[in-house]
């Protein structure tokens, strides 16, 4: 082993390509070690910076985008602002929600809680088990919902509550001589069921 590296370095083929790839790995790493600081300063004259500018439509673009959606167009208001006070006492029968002031008043569950628990049964309705049903009140003003439990025969923003099935309760109000009764009610209760 030791004759073939005497004969390495006697032999010049050999000790040029030693001395070439010596050159190269000095100049290489000289490069890399020691970068000049002009090479990696950005010249910030060179750029050409510019705002980006969105298209914009002209006045007329617009006005005759507007009349052409205006055929689209609701009569309905953006906001909901609920019933007035003789639309709300007109409300009779089956209904969904129920407005009352400015609150939105629909049904979400009627439920049977035991007595003696706080945890809600899912059983048949005994003896010592009430009825209670889960209200949503939304206020149409500022769109605040809230879950309240009511149990059958309290009053309910001035109505009387009775809870009739598991999917609907009747609220009804004495006006003078006149009774408001309304059926506040889950979903629809005219659902058709398609034969095959």
């Amino acid at each position: 082993m030791l004759s073939d590296v005497k004969g390495l370095l006697t032999n010049k083929i050999a000790m040029l390509v030693m001395v070439l790839t010596f050159l190269w790995l000095l100049i290489d790493s000289s490069a890399r070690l020691f970068v000049s600081s002009s090479n990696n300063i950005v010249n910030d004259k060179d750029r050409n910076i510019s705002a980006l500018i969105l298209p914009q439509l002209s006045e007329q673009d617009v006005s005759e985008l507007t009349n052409a959606y205006k055929t689209y167009g609701s009569d309905m208001p953006t906001s909901q602002s609920g019933l007035s006070l003789a639309e709300q006492a007109k409300q009779q029968g089956e209904l969904k929600s129920l407005f009352i002031g400015d609150n939105k008043l629909k049904l979400k569950a009627v439920i049977t809680a035991s007595e003696n628990e706080k945890t809600v049964e899912r059983t048949l309705p005994t003896q010592s088990s009430k009825l209670n049903a889960l209200i949503e009140i939304t206020n149409v003003k500022s769109g605040k919902k809230r879950i309240e439990r009511f149990t059958d025969g309290v009053l309910v923003q001035g109505y009387m509550l009775a809870i009739e099935k598991s999917t609907q309760i009747i609220l009804t109000k004495e006006q003078g001589q006149n009774q408001q009764k309304i059926i506040l009610t889950m979903y629809s209760g005219n659902r058709s069921v398609d034969k095959q």
